[in-house]
């Protein structure tokens, strides 16, 4: 139920009003795959729409991937943590 729960109170919660809050330098990294059917320009504006409150952002489509980019693009993953921490 604990698990259930979470998923539950994830799924509801939407904190987008609250992203201009966050003033310090954002790295967001997003998933995406050809074979999944969505378009690549449909999810590059997703992502762009739903972090559109957050102002000092950078957001990076990792290509080849589905979900959990660390274990599908773990090389990439790496690099660009790496890069995050080196600003």
């Amino acid at each position: 139920s604990a698990v259930a729960r979470a998923m539950y109170e994830d799924m509801i919660m939407d904190l987008r009003a609250d992203l201009p809050k966050i003033q310090k330098m954002t790295t967001v990294l997003y998933a995406f795959d050809a074979s999944v059917g969505f378009p690549q320009a449909a999810v590059d504006g997703l992502y762009q729409t739903a972090y559109a409150g957050l102002p000092n952002k950078h957001l990076v489509r990792i290509d080849n991937s589905y979900h959990f980019i660390q274990i599908d693009q773990p090389e990439v993953f790496d690099r660009e943590v790496h890069a995050f921490l080196a600003n």
